[in-house]
């Protein structure tokens, strides 16, 4: 209690007796008391504030005493996790991805995942088989993977695969990657061919909902060992492998059969794919994929490609020698990108020899930083391979909306098929469905939501 405090209570107790000592008239006189008494009672009514708020601070510490000790006791609680999760050596957290990591950085696993649902109305021209117009919707990729290190950061490591809208389950990328420095970087394992730039483009990365139909010609993927150098202004991609199309497949094998349109042999003696390329200007941060978003450091690359694969022989199926050959370039102005590319095959056995080619064009410009116009035109032409039509022409344009760039966002593309589609180029996949002879004008509206993460 404070001197102002003490010196209350004592002048209130003088009163007190005092008033005892006055409670017979003095002098006479009772007009001496009512004062007095009018005094004493408000000296006692600050007594009685006085109290209660000493009564209500005592309160007041107790409870902060208490809720410090239970403050104390999470702190020290929290400590103690962090203290035995670092002495098992365990840091996570989320840069790019999701992760769980050493302290020292020698060991680090990363967790990514992808979802993508989509509709797709399809119109034909009037058919006898199938109905002329069909719709629905499918989950068209969902995947999970993990990439990381282990030992020191220059052994690294990634997994990426899931299902199919089929349901089925599907193994895109399974690898050993050993960095040697000074841009040298060796994958062993099962990876995509380095051919067509539309094609390294990771999925969730496509400017459009689905890569062309002739990517689906001119693509491949296998197991083997590829070898990268990443310059300043050169990247270099090469691969052997047991040939392309040998997804998820054991040595004895050969290609899937049941995956991509052209006719690879069962089983290759060899195969060689080399890629190049130059960036004239500008740098490699957006390479990762096909826009260029506002703002975004603009550049201009030039690559090349090429694929070469040789039958098994010795075996009762047909030696098939391919060669394949793309070129492609890619512009990236902050806010507009454009991309074209050429593509060639040489496919030859004892009964076939043909050349098949094709064309492509796309690009897309930003309304906003959120809305993307897209539009894309392809050409190609089969040399003799289609049962329906050798030629395809289509059109497609469309609209892309970004909430968090890739990782979340809604894309819309409307497609026209001036010639029939054949079955060799593979569009089921893409929603385009196989033109019976004579049909033409086919139309595809696709739309899909993506989810990153």
């Amino acid at each position: 209690m404070g001197e102002h405090r003490r010196a209350v209570l004592a002048a209130a107790t003088w009163c007190v007796v005092g008033a005892g000592f006055a409670a017979e008239p003095v002098c006479g006189s009772e007009a001496m008391d009512a004062p007095l008494r009018q005094r004493l009672q408000r000296l006692e009514a600050q007594v009685e504030v006085l109290r209660a708020e000493t009564d209500g601070r005592r309160w007041l510490t107790e409870r902060r005493a208490e809720e410090i000790r239970a403050l104390t006791r999470d702190v020290l609680a929290d400590a103690d996790r962090r203290r035995c999760l670092a002495d098992r050596g365990l840091t996570a957290g989320r840069d790019r991805f999701f992760f769980i990591a050493s302290p020292d950085g020698n060991f680090k696993l990363n967790f990514l995942g992808m979802v993508q649902t989509r509709f797709v109305l399809s119109i034909q021209d009037d058919g006898t088989v199938e109905d002329s117009t069909r719709s629905g919707f499918e989950n068209s990729r969902t995947r999970f993977g993990v990439l990381g290190h282990v030992g020191d950061p220059s052994w690294k490591f990634g997994v990426w695969g899931g299902w199919l809208s089929s349901g089925r389950s599907w193994l895109v990328e399974s690898w050993i990657r050993k960095d040697f420095g000074n841009g040298w970087v060796f994958d062993f394992g099962h990876f995509k061919l380095p051919t067509s730039h539309e094609w390294i483009i990771k999925e969730f990365h496509q400017q459009f909902i689905e890569r062309s139909l002739l990517n689906a010609r001119w693509t491949g993927a296998g197991k083997g060992i590829r070898a990268c150098y990443n310059g300043e202004r050169i990247h270099v991609l090469t691969a052997v492998t047991d040939g392309a199309m040998t997804w998820n497949r054991p040595w004895t094998t050969g290609p899937d059969s049941t995956f991509g349109p052209l006719p690879w042999q069962m089983s290759s003696e060899f195969a060689l794919t080399g890629r190049v390329e130059w960036l004239l200007n500008g740098s490699w941060t957006s390479r990762y994929d096909f826009e260029s978003f506002p703002g975004d450091e603009g550049n201009i690359v030039l690559g090349a490609a090429a694929h070469y694969q040789v039958g098994e022989y010795g075996t009762a199926d047909d030696e098939n020698d391919v060669v394949q050959w793309v070129v492609d370039a890619t512009g990236e102005f902050g806010g507009g990108s454009v991309f074209v590319a050429g593509f060639g095959t040489h496919f030859e056995n004892s009964t076939v020899d043909r050349d098949e080619w094709g064309l492509l064009a796309q690009g897309g410009v930003f309304l906003d930083e959120h809305w993307e116009l897209i539009g894309r035109l392809e050409y190609g032409d089969l040399d003799g391979a289609g049962s329906v039509s050798d030629d395809l022409l289509l059109l497609t344009v469309g609209v892309n909306r970004f909430w968090n760039r890739h990782g979340l966002k809604w894309m819309a593309d409307l497609g026209y098929a001036f010639e029939p589609v054949d079955a060799a180029w593979g569009g089921a996949g893409a929603g385009w469905r196989a033109d019976e002879a004579g049909g033409e004008g086919q139309i595809v509206l696709r739309t899909q939501l993506q989810l990153l993460f």
